[in-house]
Protein backbone atom coordinates (compact mmCIF):
# COMPACT_ATOMS: atom_id res chain seq x y z
CA UNK A 1 0.00 0.00 0.00
CA UNK A 2 1.29 2.96 -1.11
CA UNK A 3 0.18 6.89 1.05
CA UNK A 4 0.51 10.02 0.11
CA UNK A 5 4.21 11.23 -0.42
CA UNK A 6 5.60 7.97 -1.83
CA UNK A 7 5.86 6.33 1.78
CA UNK A 8 4.93 2.48 1.40
CA UNK A 9 3.59 0.56 3.77
CA UNK A 10 3.24 -3.32 3.92
CA UNK A 11 0.94 -5.61 5.69
CA UNK A 12 2.84 -7.01 8.56
CA UNK A 13 2.93 -10.61 8.36
CA UNK A 14 1.35 -13.22 10.71
CA UNK A 15 3.29 -14.19 13.61
CA UNK A 16 4.44 -17.99 14.51
CA UNK A 17 1.92 -18.79 16.85
CA UNK A 18 4.79 -20.55 19.11
CA UNK A 19 6.30 -17.00 19.25
CA UNK A 20 2.97 -15.61 20.55
CA UNK A 21 2.85 -18.37 22.95
CA UNK A 22 6.51 -17.31 24.52
CA UNK A 23 5.68 -13.86 24.15
CA UNK A 24 3.38 -13.70 26.22
CA UNK A 25 4.17 -16.20 29.18
CA UNK A 26 7.62 -14.71 28.94
CA UNK A 27 5.73 -11.57 30.15
CA UNK A 28 3.84 -12.70 32.53
CA UNK A 29 5.60 -14.69 34.26
CA UNK A 30 8.65 -11.62 34.21
CA UNK A 31 5.80 -9.42 36.04
CA UNK A 32 5.05 -11.79 38.46
CA UNK A 33 8.56 -12.49 39.52
CA UNK A 34 9.05 -8.94 39.32
CA UNK A 35 5.63 -8.68 42.06
CA UNK A 36 7.44 -11.26 44.06
CA UNK A 37 10.87 -9.82 44.55
CA UNK A 38 8.94 -6.44 45.58
CA UNK A 39 7.35 -7.82 48.26
CA UNK A 40 9.13 -7.60 51.47
CA UNK A 41 10.19 -10.71 52.97
CA UNK A 42 8.88 -10.67 56.24
CA UNK A 43 5.28 -10.14 53.97
CA UNK A 44 6.10 -13.27 51.31
CA UNK A 45 4.55 -16.09 52.84
CA UNK A 46 1.69 -14.05 55.04
CA UNK A 47 -1.40 -13.86 53.80
CA UNK A 48 -3.63 -10.53 53.58
CA UNK A 49 -6.51 -11.95 55.42
CA UNK A 50 -7.72 -15.09 57.19
CA UNK A 51 -8.22 -17.83 54.64
CA UNK A 52 -6.42 -15.89 51.61
CA UNK A 53 -3.29 -17.23 50.10
CA UNK A 54 0.17 -15.22 50.36
CA UNK A 55 2.06 -14.08 47.58
CA UNK A 56 4.71 -16.78 48.12
CA UNK A 57 2.03 -19.84 47.47
CA UNK A 58 0.42 -17.73 44.66
CA UNK A 59 4.16 -17.69 42.82
CA UNK A 60 4.51 -21.49 43.47
CA UNK A 61 1.14 -22.26 42.50
CA UNK A 62 1.88 -20.27 38.77
CA UNK A 63 4.90 -21.96 38.45
CA UNK A 64 3.95 -25.27 39.49
CA UNK A 65 0.64 -24.72 36.95
CA UNK A 66 2.47 -23.37 34.35
CA UNK A 67 5.05 -26.18 34.31
CA UNK A 68 2.13 -28.50 33.54
CA UNK A 69 -0.21 -26.38 31.07
CA UNK A 70 2.91 -25.01 29.00
CA UNK A 71 5.40 -27.90 29.52
CA UNK A 72 3.23 -30.76 29.96
CA UNK A 73 0.18 -30.44 28.27
CA UNK A 74 1.40 -28.07 25.44
CA UNK A 75 4.71 -29.30 25.04
CA UNK A 76 4.33 -32.94 25.55
CA UNK A 77 7.49 -32.52 27.85
CA UNK A 78 7.32 -35.56 30.95
CA UNK A 79 6.97 -33.08 34.19
CA UNK A 80 5.21 -33.27 37.53
CA UNK A 81 3.46 -31.54 39.58
CA UNK A 82 1.97 -31.63 43.47
CA UNK A 83 -1.30 -28.69 43.54
CA UNK A 84 -0.98 -29.44 47.00
CA UNK A 85 2.64 -28.63 47.83
CA UNK A 86 2.31 -25.54 45.52
CA UNK A 87 -0.46 -23.84 47.62
CA UNK A 88 1.29 -25.27 50.92
CA UNK A 89 4.72 -23.43 49.94
CA UNK A 90 6.97 -21.39 52.37
CA UNK A 91 9.94 -20.29 53.39
CA UNK A 92 11.20 -19.80 49.36
CA UNK A 93 13.09 -16.77 49.33
CA UNK A 94 11.46 -14.21 46.94
CA UNK A 95 15.22 -13.88 44.82
CA UNK A 96 14.88 -18.14 44.23
CA UNK A 97 11.11 -17.79 43.42
CA UNK A 98 11.68 -14.98 40.95
CA UNK A 99 14.89 -17.02 39.34
CA UNK A 100 12.27 -20.34 38.69
CA UNK A 101 9.46 -18.33 37.17
CA UNK A 102 12.00 -16.82 35.15
CA UNK A 103 13.93 -20.04 33.75
CA UNK A 104 10.33 -21.48 33.31
CA UNK A 105 10.00 -18.62 31.05
CA UNK A 106 13.21 -19.75 29.07
CA UNK A 107 12.03 -23.39 29.09
CA UNK A 108 8.91 -22.40 27.93
CA UNK A 109 10.86 -20.36 25.04
CA UNK A 110 13.24 -23.41 24.46
CA UNK A 111 10.51 -25.79 24.10
CA UNK A 112 8.12 -23.59 21.48
CA UNK A 113 11.22 -23.06 19.29
CA UNK A 114 12.10 -26.51 18.92
CA UNK A 115 8.21 -27.55 19.16
CA UNK A 116 6.85 -28.89 15.52
CA UNK A 117 4.06 -26.41 15.04
CA UNK A 118 1.80 -29.78 13.61
CA UNK A 119 2.01 -30.90 17.63
CA UNK A 120 -0.07 -28.15 18.85
CA UNK A 121 -2.88 -29.97 16.94
CA UNK A 122 -1.99 -33.03 18.20
CA UNK A 123 -5.21 -33.99 20.47
CA UNK A 124 -4.05 -35.55 24.09
CA UNK A 125 -6.25 -36.52 26.97
CA UNK A 126 -4.10 -35.25 30.46
CA UNK A 127 -3.11 -36.70 33.75
CA UNK A 128 -5.15 -35.61 36.39
CA UNK A 129 -2.34 -34.43 38.58
CA UNK A 130 -1.46 -32.28 35.50
CA UNK A 131 -4.96 -30.89 34.42
CA UNK A 132 -5.40 -29.87 38.18
CA UNK A 133 -8.97 -29.00 39.46
CA UNK A 134 -12.04 -30.98 37.51
CA UNK A 135 -11.54 -34.08 35.11
CA UNK A 136 -9.13 -33.90 32.29
CA UNK A 137 -10.54 -34.10 29.12
CA UNK A 138 -9.49 -34.27 25.26
CA UNK A 139 -7.84 -31.61 23.71
CA UNK A 140 -5.08 -30.01 21.34
CA UNK A 141 -1.59 -29.26 22.77
CA UNK A 142 -2.10 -25.59 22.20
CA UNK A 143 -5.13 -25.29 24.78
CA UNK A 144 -2.37 -26.14 27.26
CA UNK A 145 -0.44 -23.18 26.13
CA UNK A 146 -3.39 -20.97 26.24
CA UNK A 147 -4.94 -22.38 29.59
CA UNK A 148 -1.19 -20.99 30.26
CA UNK A 149 -1.46 -17.77 29.70
CA UNK A 150 -5.09 -17.71 30.87
CA UNK A 151 -4.45 -18.71 34.73
CA UNK A 152 -1.04 -17.23 34.73
CA UNK A 153 -3.25 -13.62 33.59
CA UNK A 154 -5.27 -14.25 36.55
CA UNK A 155 -3.08 -14.74 39.19
CA UNK A 156 -1.33 -11.85 38.00
CA UNK A 157 -3.76 -9.98 39.04
CA UNK A 158 -4.35 -11.93 42.07
CA UNK A 159 -0.55 -11.23 42.98
CA UNK A 160 -1.27 -7.21 42.29
CA UNK A 161 -4.08 -7.08 45.00
CA UNK A 162 -2.53 -9.30 47.19
CA UNK A 163 0.67 -7.40 47.59
CA UNK A 164 -0.77 -4.06 47.90
CA UNK A 165 -3.37 -5.32 50.37
CA UNK A 166 0.06 -6.64 51.97
CA UNK A 167 1.38 -2.76 51.74
CA UNK A 168 -1.39 -1.11 53.12
CA UNK A 169 -1.27 -2.73 56.61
Amino acid sequence: MSLSGGTTITAPTTPDERAVYSDLLGWLLGRIADVVEATPSALLDTPPYEGATAVGAIAAHVHGATVAWALGIGAGQDVSRDRAAEFASSGVPANELAVALRSLASRIDASLTTLDPARLDEIVIPTTSLFGEGDPHAMPRRRGFASAIRHCSIHLGHLEMTADLLNTR
